[in-house]
Parts: C-alpha cells; structure tokens; sequence
C-alpha cells in the first residue's frame, strides 16, 4: 500500500491477468517500488453493468473495453480524492517508467506555472502516463456530470475533437506539448500493440 504521508501516489491500472501487462508492472515497481497497482475493470466483471449505469455516459458511447478503463480511471480518482496524496500519477500497464521520476516530477513539473494554473497534464505518449492535482481531478468528475462521457479518457480530459464526438468538453489535462518538458514516460510498442480495449470493444 502507498504511504499516507507520501505527497506522490503512484498507481499502475494493470490487466492483471495478462502476462505480460503484470510482468510489466513488476519491471515498473522494481523502478519506483512506492507504485501500486489497481486491477483494471473489465466488461468479465460481473458488476460491470452496475458500475457503467452509475456513470454518465453518452448513449451512443458503447465501447465496453473503453468504458472499462473509464471506470477503472474513476476508481482511482475517487480513491486519491479520500487520501492525504497531493498529486496522483496514473499509469497505464504498457507505460515504462524512468529512474528519478519523483525528482523530475518536483522539479519540473508541480512548478510550473502552467501545471499550478490547471492541474493535470501528460507525461508520455497518449495516456500512459497522467499526473493530476486534487482539483484537477474534481474538474474531470465535475465536467462528466455536465457533459456525458462520449470518447475515451484520454481524448476526454483534453478536449481532443475527432470525426463522431466534435462536441466541446472542458480542457482538464494538457497534452505533452502544454508544459514544454519533453516526454518522462514512453510505451512499451510490444505490449500496446494487443490492446486489450479494441479487444473488447469489437
């Protein structure tokens, strides 16, 4: 378990049955032993249908891979949102992790004038890898309430506007552009390539 008094929660969304996802998420512990994990939800769970009709989402959003790592994402957020942590950084299991990330992230990161204005942004490619303030991610389950979910996360937290959902959210996390710091985080191509939400998806 994460230490209460850490300012930093660390926390991988694995598939924890799958080999290779969990067997990453060991080669990321062994780089940042504080990072915990959450075993994502899955359309296989028995309550998923009880979950999704408790979230807003859009009618015509049916993806259940994609509503899966929605919820999967709004359990960690509710569980950050309870505990002492000042910053949560989200990851998904094909992320790969540098040494020195704590120190990266407090030096450059929650200092920057544009991390402190709005309080989420990325760190690696798509949304392997997130940091988020409290506030930002009161903002995130502020804005589902008044916009329903109708893209997957991480096109939703940033107001990304693609062919089939061009309507406006509220901007919450900036891509890895926003903050002018080159990318901490990478994928590992390997495992990305068999996503597990495209599988559930079809």
């Amino acid at each position: 378990m994460p230490r209460p008094d850490d300012q930093f929660l660390f926390i991988m969304i694995c598939l924890t049955g799958h080999k290779k996802r969990f067997e990453n998420y060991a080669r990321q512990k062994s780089t940042l032993p504080e990072l915990a994990i959450c075993n994502a939800i899955t359309p296989s769970d028995s309550d998923f249908d009880q979950k999704c009709s408790m979230v807003n989402f859009r009618h015509d959003f049916t993806g259940r891979g994609s509503k899966g790592l929605w919820l999967s994402n709004l359990e960690v957020f509710a569980y950050f949102l309870k505990s002492t942590h000042t910053y949560l950084v989200v990851l998904e299991d094909d992320a790969i992790i540098p040494g020195g990330l704590r120190s990266s992230l407090l030096t450059q990161h929650v200092v920057h004038p544009k991390f402190l204005a709005l309080g989420g942004t990325r760190l690696g490619q798509y949304a392997s890898c997130n940091l988020y303030n409290k506030a930002c991610v009161k903002n995130i389950l502020s804005a589902i309430r008044s916009h329903p979910i109708d893209r997957n996360a991480d096109h939703y937290f940033s107001n990304v506007c693609c062919p089939g959902y061009m309507r406006e959210v509220p901007y919450n996390v900036m891509g890895l552009e926003g903050l002018g710091i080159p990318a901490i985080a990478k994928v590992d191509q390997e495992i990305s390539k068999e996503s597990m939400r495209s599988q559930h998806d079809e």
